[in-house]
């Protein structure tokens, strides 16, 4: 998904360094102050690459030793709430993705906002508060996100409680914003279905027409 690739793109980048040296779990960290904002960035550093290779409650106790030492960066908080997220940990996460929003909006970074929403909309769906979900889902669309998936999950949303032209305008706008293919064939069977339960069934079945393209279209490229 977008929003990932972005967020990601950019925590490598400001976490770079020269080195690639990370203290082992169990060892005493250094506090120096000359060698603290170092080590917060590898703590990070190594946060990311864990919660990336699904390793997430090793990834939390890197977050707890650069917070330890003083970090209260935003993504501390949203990462952490992404590893509570998976292992289903959603109540614990949502606290996380609450911290991180008042953090950013504490250092007036309010596109951050755009990302963590999702964040938190997606536990609070999986904790069964999807209006909740879709006020931050809302949110993030009124904050100018132009992610595809805030809109097709909204419309997921929609779509489960019956508000199905709700769910065919969100599906809509996901579809006219850049979307992978893998989201693509899903956002339109989705919408096929809203179609019919709108009584369309010439909608839904161009919708199902243009997802055997895509499949057909996948298998040339194989």
């Amino acid at each position: 998904m977008e929003i990932w690739v972005k967020y990601r793109v950019l925590l490598v980048a400001l976490l770079a360094l020269g080195g690639a040296m990370v203290v082992p779990e169990g060892e005493a960290a250094p506090v120096a102050a000359e060698n603290r904002e170092a080590l917060v960035k590898q703590y990070l550093q190594k946060a990311h690459d864990l919660e990336r290779e699904g390793r997430s409650r090793e990834a939390i106790s890197y977050l707890d030793s650069a917070e330890k030492l003083g970090c209260d960066r935003p993504m501390v908080y949203w990462l952490r709430g992404e590893c509570l997220q998976a292992i289903k940990m959603h109540e614990q996460a949502i606290v996380q993705y609450k911290k991180a929003m008042a953090r950013a909006q504490a250092l007036h970074l309010p596109d951050r906002l755009t990302w963590y929403l999702p964040s938190k909309a997606r536990s609070e769906a999986a904790l069964g508060h999807d209006d909740q979900a879709i006020a931050d889902y809302t949110r993030a669309i009124e904050l100018k996100s132009r992610n595809a998936q805030v809109f097709a999950s909204r419309g997921d949303l929609y779509l489960k409680q019956k508000k199905y032209q709700m769910a065919v305008d969100d599906y809509s706008s996901a579809l006219r914003v850049r979307v992978v293919i893998e989201n693509k064939g899903r956002i339109l069977l989705n919408r096929a279905l809203a179609y019919e339960k709108l009584g369309k069934p010439h909608m839904a079945q161009m919708d199902r027409l243009k997802v055997r393209q895509i499949a057909q279209d996948c298998d040339l490229e194989k």
